[in-house]
């Protein structure tokens, strides 16, 4: 037998012995109150207390807001019943633990059906007016006990609302609880489970697949691009597009899947009883379409997609925090090839990720320890052989392993923010460098430094390049500027007046891996920029692909009649030197004259001056 039993209403509002005695006392409740109220009701009679009930129900009709609560006329009658018992056992003179138990459930009751505290009050109200007459007549006119019984009916009435408000604010109380509990477990905005329940949801979810030898899949769903919508429309309108997203994903489960919100725009479905893999990538496709369906958000038609992430278990973990991880990574692989796909887990991903995240650790020990450093690569003049200039590239000299190319790092300096203090230090190192090499009365033509578009695009650009050539001496003429193509279009006229502000500085200004962007002639005209750099990738087989060699020497055209120089990048054979000579190319960087140079290296060609062979 189970001895735990549910509390009372009666416990569970606090109302114990000693409770209920300071609130008799402090109406001044007493025995002989009671004994009035026992005579009253022995007079009084039930029919009376029928007779009043019928009145008072009479009386509720004439008010609109209680009508939808009186319109079930069975439901009336065994209102009216109760509440005829109930003024009954006003007066019947015992007042305990029962009593206060009885009147507990009636206001729970009275308050689940939606009657609010002044029903309580308008109720009592009626019942003393329609009592008063009857009390004068049934005890002869006796003033003096008229008014000493009504006075016991006034305690006992005023009890009964405190244990009637008692009901309410418990009622509130448990709400409120239930509102924090929710909170604690459920989206505000959407009402989804929140990351910590689904969590507890995954776990749950893994111990029912093993029992039941079934696949758990564990997919996490991002909206791509969903910033962007953001910022566009405004918050209200995201939050809509996201609750839309919200109802679409729960509308596409099955009753034993859950669908959880885990981020800004990142959702989680938990699948049971897959039978394999490709039930998970079923599920995974229907997403993408239903993500795919437009959106009306007000007067937008709205166009999605989604990236998606699953790991399968126990393959792939046998806890939320691993499954969630690894749906996670995928999801990270998917959203890097292209968006609006799904991915599985696999191992070499955590490998890719976990050698991220070390040389992401190390990133901030590296500027903290000065392990970064510049290498310098020669530009020759297609027209003398001379060197005519160095474009600074960065190098990690990591302390535990060998140098680390930008390849593998600088997009985790642009990710983590970085890009902006190291970017700073390379330009900083660049132009005093050049004016080092000055003063070594080296003959010296002009430094190339990169710009990642994060510090392209930021507002104080103009005065931090001022800010470093008069710091470190450099004339504005020996500093050129490299900026991608992509860079420059992800904001045209900001990039237009930033170009334009940098020009006024006296720099030189080129622009990187023309050719693999989205610029037309038109915003060329704007950019007012003296050099066009031709990108490796059209270099690299600029003798056996025709597309390739027209493009090169359609950029080279292109620039000279815009009056711009044009250099190529990632020469490496004589047979492309042949080609850039043959077409009028001003400049060359590549392997063909020099690999990147540490200092001291670059130091020592530059005092040599050796000479490009230009013999084709």
């Amino acid at each position: 037998m189970n001895d735990q039993h549910e509390n009372s209403p009666q416990q569970e509002m606090g109302l114990d012995l000693t409770e209920v005695e300071a609130r008799k006392a402090f109406l001044e409740f007493t025995e002989t109150d009671v004994a009035l109220l026992k005579s009253l009701h022995a007079l009084l009679g039930e029919e009376r207390n029928a007779l009043f009930s019928e009145l008072f129900y009479h009386h509720l009709q004439h008010f609109p807001q209680l009508q939808p609560l009186l319109a079930d006329a069975e439901k009336v009658e065994r209102l009216k019943r109760t509440q005829s018992v109930y003024f009954s056992q006003l007066t019947e003179g015992e007042y305990g633990s029962a009593y206060i138990e009885n009147r507990l459930r009636i206001g729970i009751a009275h308050q689940r059906v939606g009657l609010p505290p002044k029903w309580y009050i308008g109720a009592y109200r009626k019942y003393l007016g329609d009592l008063m007459p009857i009390i004068c007549n049934l005890l002869g006119g006796n003033m003096e006990k008229c008014c000493a019984t009504f006075n016991a009916l006034l305690k006992i009435i005023f009890f009964d609302m405190e244990l009637a408000l008692d009901t309410y604010f418990y009622a509130e109380r448990l709400e409120a609880e239930q509102r924090v509990k929710d909170l604690a477990q459920y989206d505000a905005l959407t009402g989804l489970p929140n990351r910590n329940l689904n969590y507890d949801r995954i776990d749950y979810a893994y111990t029912l697949a093993q029992r039941s030898d079934g696949v758990l899949a564990t997919m996490l769903i991002d909206l791509d691009r969903f910033k962007l919508v953001n910022e566009s429309l405004g918050p209200k309108q995201g939050d809509e597009l996201l609750k839309q997203a919200a109802k679409r994903l729960r509308d596409s489960l099955r009753g034993s899947d859950t669908v959880g919100r885990v981020g800004d725009n990142e959702f989680v479905m938990i699948l049971l009883n897959m039978t394999a893999a490709t039930d998970a990538a079923m599920v995974a496709k229907k997403i993408l379409e239903v993500v795919a369906a437009p959106f009306q958000i007000e007067e937008h038609q709205l166009h999605l997609t989604a990236s998606i992430g699953i790991a399968i278990a126990p393959t792939d973990g046998k806890n939320a925090q691993d499954l969630l991880k690894n749906a996670a990574i995928a999801l990270d692989q998917a959203k890097k090839d292209g968006r609006n796909q799904f991915y599985f887990y696999q191992a070499e991903m955590n490998q890719r990720t976990q050698r991220s995240m070390l040389l992401e650790r190390g990133l901030h020990r590296a500027l903290k320890n000065s392990e970064f450093e510049l290498y310098y690569q020669p530009k020759v003049d297609l027209r003398s052989g001379k060197i005519c200039g160095l474009e600074a590239l960065l190098r990690w000299q990591h302390t535990e392993h060998e140098m680390v190319l930008p390849d593998d790092f600088i997009h985790l300096l642009e990710e983590t923010g970085l890009i902006v203090p190291v970017g700073t230090l390379a330009l900083r190192t660049a132009c005093a460098q050049a004016k080092a090499w000055q003063n070594m009365g080296i003959e010296f033509c002009c430094v190339a430094v990169n710009l990642s578009a994060i510090q392209f695009h930021r507002q104080d650009l103009s005065g931090l390049v001022q800010q470093v050539l008069s710091e470190t001496g450099l004339d504005a003429k020996y500093l050129e500027l490299e900026i991608t193509e992509s860079a420059i279009m992800k904001d045209v006229d900001r990039a237009v007046q930033t170009l334009r502000e940098l020009k006024s500085l006296g720099v030189k200004l080129s622009v990187d891996d023309f050719g693999t962007g989205h610029s037309s002639l038109n915003y060329l005209k704007l950019f007012a920029t003296d050099v066009l750099k031709i990108d490796r990738s059209f270099i690299c087989d600029i003798k056996t692909d025709s597309d390739d060699a027209l493009i090169a020497r359609t950029i080279i055209g292109l620039a000279h009649n815009m009056d711009m120089k044009v250099i190529a990048e990632g020469v490496e054979t004589e047979a492309q030197l042949a080609f850039l000579l043959r077409n009028q190319c001003d400049e060359m960087q590549g392997y063909l004259y020099s690999r990147p140079l540490p200092v001291e290296a670059c130091t020592a060609l530059l005092k040599e001056g050796r000479l490009l062979s230009l013999a084709s």
